[in-house]
């Protein structure tokens, strides 16, 4: 993934990407179809790990500790993003100041809520989930657990079809196993892409610039927080671990998708960190779900750039902590904002009409959903990375790998 990531931004700056039609360029097409093809076998993926994850559960293989264990990491890694991107909002020099500020223009967004949620479990029809831009889990999670418990309380016939999609399993892992070895080779379109994206064009330079100077050094520190935390408990395979979880990491960047993050992180795990593939199996669908640390560290900073943009002196210490709560609540309702999950954030509480704030203002930062999307991803992936071979440590679940795959 490296060497794709180096080869993609050479051939996106020094090589023109031709369009085929008025809407797409070959970048483009190339880009969509190797991550389409990567949520293609994430269907089929997610409904039967969840599968057998039930009946792991259901036969106590998974324990009701694991499951506390890794609930805790991401509910403690949560609140640590919010309070330390408010904290870093506050440094002086981070702060936005924008002299004029010019009308933008964009697709609105839709924001997320619990009925929505269950509107989009119980639809009519399963299959339209990965069909758009949003690319909603809960549905796909819903149809296997009901197959795993009819399937494990049927007796004998129960146990044929358990039987049967094990094997499926087995066969489905090695597909797997085989398509990220070649996602390298369609990641370099991906990044080609990427260059070619206008981000800092004139009359957006000076609203997206201190936010993303303000991510990046968030990013940083909460990276370092991580290694930290891994050599706490590894010591010396503190690195090793690390760089093993990098290539997921790196293809959740590219791919800029959560659901098309949950093969790579899982696949990763078990090679290359050793960790146990049911449990492995498991936590990731549940990981990638529901741990949104990246986005909401990238949400509390735009969220707090807008209001220090158009309504400075509203952005008390009341205000803020209010805002740290809602952050954290809409995080756990983001199911199938893959791209864009936190600016619906954003917008969700821009929308909350008792606290008075510019509803449309985020619109001043449609133009960052590519590039800070992307670093939410990878930090959301990092981190459930991180949480899961914590899990394995604490719930001894973690073997010696002696090959490691980096990145």
């Amino acid at each position: 993934m490296t060497i794709a990531l180096v080869i993609g931004l050479l051939i996106g700056f020094f090589i023109p990407d031709l369009k085929i039609n008025d809407e797409t360029t070959i970048f483009q097409f190339l880009s969509n179809l190797i991550i389409n093809s990567l949520l293609y076998l994430t269907l089929l993926y997610i409904l039967i790990k969840v599968f057998l994850s039930i009946i792991n559960l259901i036969n106590k293989k998974i324990t009701k500790q694991v499951l506390s264990t890794f609930l805790f990491f991401i509910v403690i890694s949560l609140i640590s993003s919010i309070l330390i991107s408010v904290i870093i909002m506050n440094i002086g020099i981070l702060k936005p100041v924008v002299s004029v500020i010019e009308q933008h223009k964009d697709k609105k967004l839709d924001t997320t809520s619990l009925i929505n949620l269950v509107n989009n479990i119980m639809n009519d029809n399963i299959f339209k989930t990965f069909q758009s831009s949003t690319n909603f889990l809960f549905p796909i999670i819903f149809i296997a657990i009901i197959f795993a418990v009819s399937a494990y309380f049927s007796e004998k016939k129960g146990q044929y079809f358990i039987d049967s999609i094990i094997s499926f399993d087995h066969i489905l892992d090695l597909v797997v196993r085989q398509f990220i070895e070649l996602f390298a080779f369609g990641a370099i379109f991906i990044f080609a892409s990427l260059v070619k994206i206008d981000f800092f064009s004139s009359n957006k330079l000076q609203i997206l610039l201190k936010p993303l100077y303000a991510v990046i050094i968030t990013s940083s520190l909460i990276i370092i927080i991580y290694f930290i935390i891994l050599y706490t408990f590894f010591k010396k395979k503190a690195f090793n671990l690390l760089m093993s979880i990098l290539g997921s990491s790196l293809i959740s960047f590219a791919t800029g998708n959560s659901a098309a993050s949950i093969i790579p992180v899982s696949e990763h795990l078990k090679n290359n960190a050793g960790v146990n593939k049911n449990l492995t199996d498991t936590l990731t669908p549940l990981g990638m779900i529901i741990n949104k640390s990246g986005t909401v560290l990238v949400s509390t900073i735009t969220l707090l750039s807008l209001v220090l943009i158009l309504t400075p002196d509203r952005l008390a210490i009341d205000l803020q902590l209010l805002l740290v709560l809602f952050i954290f609540l809409f995080s756990f309702i983001q199911d199938g904002a893959n791209s864009n999950a936190f600016l619906i954030i954003v917008v969700s509480i821009l929308k909350i009409n008792f606290l008075h704030l510019e509803e449309d203002s985020y619109l001043l930062f449609y133009a960052s959903i590519p590039l800070f999307s992307r670093i939410a991803i990878f930090l959301d992936s990092l981190s459930t990375s991180i949480f899961i071979m914590l899990t394995a440590k604490f719930t001894h679940n973690l073997e010696e790998v002696k090959y490691i795959d980096y990145i």
